[in-house]
C-alpha cells in the first residue's frame, strides 16, 4: 500500500471513528477498533452483527459503505450505497452518500472503459467480463445515465451477441422516453441552434458554462416547464453560433448538481443500430420505430429519411409513408424538415410536380434552406427531362416534327435558378455535381455566357473534390468537354483518366 492510499486511510478512518464518538453498541466499539488497526474483515463482521440487532444503524452501514470503497470492493460498495439510502436520516450521511454515489460510478466507468479498451487491443474475452462487471456497479448506482447501456450495447456487438446489444440499446431508449416527448412536444432537435430552441420553450432560469469533450467552449441552460426541469447542453465551435447537443428531463434527484449540469451530448447511434438489427432480421415494424424515434432528435437526416422511406416502400406501404408526411405536415406547417421529407419522398416516386410543391413550402419558412434548393432544382430539372423525352420522341417517329421547346426551357430555367441559389449555400458551394447539373442545363438552353462561367468553376474545384468521387467528376467533365468540341480539354481530362489508376 503506498504512501498516498495509507494517508487516505488514515483520514477516513479518522473521520468514521469521529463521527462514532459518543455512545455506541458493543459491536460499534468493536467494529471501530477493528477499523482503527485497519482490520477491514473484523470491522465489517461487527458491523453485520450491528445490522442484524439494528438493521436501522447509520452508523454501521456508513462504515460499511467507506471501507467498501476504501478497498475498491466496488460491487459491494453499490449494495451498501443502496441499502444506506433507504435508511439515512442525518443530512452529513446523506451527502456523504451522494458524493460516494459520485466516486463510485466515475470509477466503475473508468475500470470499465480500461477493460473495453484493453479488449479490443488483446481479443482477450476476459477483459469483456471485467469491462461488462463494472459497467453493471457504475448502472446500479446511477441506473439513469444512458452512456453505460451505450458502452455495453457497442461491447455486445464486438463481441457479436446481437441479442444482449439488442437488450442494451432498447433500455437507452426507453430511458430517453421523456426526452423523446419532449423534443416532439416543442419541436425541438439535435443541432438546431439554440437560439430557436430558447425561442419555442422560453428562456432559461439559469446557465453554467463548461467546456465540452473536444475542447469547444459549451455550456449548460437550465429551464424549469411544466414542473419539469430541463438541462440544455450546447456547444459552440470556433467561428459559429450555439447549437444544441442534446438536453435531459427531470434528471434523479439522488445526483449531485455538477453531474446534472455537467456538458452531455445526446447521443442517437442506438437508434439506427437498432432498426439496422431489426432489419436483417426482417422485422420491418421494428426497424422502422426505430428510425421514427431517431427522426424525433434529427429530422434533418437525411440519410435515416431516405431510410425511412425505403423501409416503407420495402413493407408495401407506399400510401402509408405519404399519408404519413402529409398528416405531419398538415398538423406542423411551420415545420421545414417534415415539408423537405414529404418533397423527397414525392420526388423518390416521380411526383415531381407535388415534390415541387412541398419543396416551395419548406422554402418559404426557410428560403435558404440547401437540402431543398438542391432538390427542388432537381425535381424542376426531372420535370423538364420527362417534356424534353417526349419532344424527342415524337421526333424520332416524324423527321419533320419541330420540338417544342417552350414547353421545357422555363422549366429547365427555373431548375437553373435553383441549382444556382444552391451554389450559394456552404453546403454547396463547391459542389461539382451541382455545377456539372448547371452546366448541362446552360448547354441545352444554349446559353454560352453562363455554360463558359459554370464551365470555368466546375474546372477549378478539382483540388476540393474528394478522392472517392474523382473518376466521376472526370467523367462529367470529360462529357462536358465533349459536347462543347473543346478538344485540348477533352485531352487533358482524357489523360486524367487513364493515369487515375495508375
Amino acid at each position: 500500500m503506498n504512501r498516498y492510499i495509507v494517508m487516505i486511510a488514515a483520514v477516513l478512518i479518522g473521520a468514521l471513528l469521529l463521527q462514532g464518538a459518543g455512545c455506541s453498541s458493543r459491536e460499534m466499539t468493536t467494529a471501530k477498533v477493528a477499523l482503527s488497526k485497519r482490520d477491514y474483515t473484523r470491522a465489517i463482521e461487527f458491523c453485520e452483527k450491528e445490522l442484524a440487532k439494528n438493521p436501522n444503524s447509520e452508523e454501521a452501514l456508513m462504515m460499511i459503505v467507506e471501507i467498501k470503497m476504501l478497498t475498491g470492493d466496488y460491487a459491494t460498495a453499490a449494495k451498501a450505497i443502496e441499502r444506506a439510502r433507504k435508511i439515512a436520516k442525518l443530512q452529513q450521511n446523506i451527502e456523504k452518500l451522494s458524493v460516494h454515489s459520485v466516486r463510485l460510478w466515475q470509477s466503475s466507468n473508468n475500470n470499465a472503459i480500461g477493460h473495453y479498451n484493453m479488449f479490443v487491443n488483446t481479443k482477450d474475452r476476459a477483459y469483456v467480463d471485467s469491462a461488462f462487471k463494472y459497467f453493471d456497479i457504475a448502472i446500479k448506482v446511477r441506473p439513469k445515465r444512458v452512456d453505460f447501456y451505450l458502452r455495453k450495447g457497442n461491447l455486445y456487438e464486438l463481441i457479436q451477441d446481437t441479442s444482449n446489444a439488442i437488450i442494451e440499446y432498447v433500455k437507452y431508449t426507453e430511458i430517453l422516453q421523456p426526452e423523446t416527448e419532449f423534443a416532439s412536444k416543442y419541436n425541438v432537435y439535435i443541432k438546431m441552434p439554440t437560439k430557436e430552441f430558447i425561442s419555442k420553450i422560453g428562456s432559461p432560469e439559469r446557465t453554467i458554462p463548461s467546456q465540452s469533450m473536444k475542447g469547444d467552449t459549451a455550456k449548460t441552460d437550465i429551464f424549469e416547464r411544466d414542473g419539469q426541469v430541463i438541462y440544455l447542453y450546447s456547444v459552440k465551435e470556433k467561428g459559429k453560433d450555439w447549437e444544441v447537443a442534446g438536453w435531459r428531463v427531470d434528471l434523479p434527484d439522488s445526483w449531485i448538481p455538477n453531474e446534472k449540469s455537467n456538458f452531455s451530448p445526446l447521443i442517437t447511434s442506438p437508434f439506427p443500430a437498432l432498426a439496422q438489427i431489426f432489419y436483417d432480421r426482417s422485422d420491418f415494424d421494428k426497424a422502422l420505430e426505430y428510425i421514427e424515434k431517431l427522426l424525433v432528435f434529427e429530422p434533418n437526416n437525411k440519410e435515416a429519411n431516405a431510410y425511412r422511406i425505403l423501409l416503407l416502400r420495402e413493407m408495401g406501404k407506399t400510401d402509408d409513408a405519404i399519408a404519413s408526411l402529409k398528416d405531419l405536415t398538415r398538423s406542423n406547417p411551420g415545420n421545414k424538415f417534415y415539408w423537405a421529407n414529404y418533397g423527397d419522398l414525392l420526388s423518390n416516386l416521380d411526383k415531381f410536380d407535388d415534390a415541387i410543391e412541398a419543396y416551395g413550402h419548406a422554402l418559404n419558412i426557410d428560403p435558404k434552406y440547401d437540402h431543398v434548393l438542391r432538390n427542388i432544382a432537381s425535381a424542376y430539372k426531372n420535370t423538364a427531362g420527362g417534356i424534353q423525352k417526349e419532344q424527342n420522341e415524337k421526333m424520332d417517329k416524324d423527321d419533320k416534327y419541330e420540338p417544342e421547346t417552350e414547353k421545357y426551357f422555363p422549366i429547365l430555367g427555373k431548375s437553373a435558378e435553383y441549382f444556382e441559389r444552391a451554389l450559394e449555400t456552404k453546403r454547396f458551394q463547391r459542389d461539382w455535381e451541382v455545377l456539372s447539373e448547371l452546366a448541362n442545363i446552360y448547354l441545352v438552353l444554349d446559353d454560352a455566357e453562363k455554360l463558359d462561367v459554370v464551365s470555368n468553376k466546375l474546372n477549378d474545384i478539382e483540388p476540393f473534390v474528394k478522392k472517392d468521387d474523382k473518376l466521376n467528376y472526370y467523367y462529367r467533365l470529360l462529357k462536358l468537354f465533349s459536347e462543347r468540341k473543346m478538344s485540348d480539354e477533352t485531352n487533358k481530362i482524357k489523360e486524367k483518366i487513364e493515369n487515375f489508376n495508375k
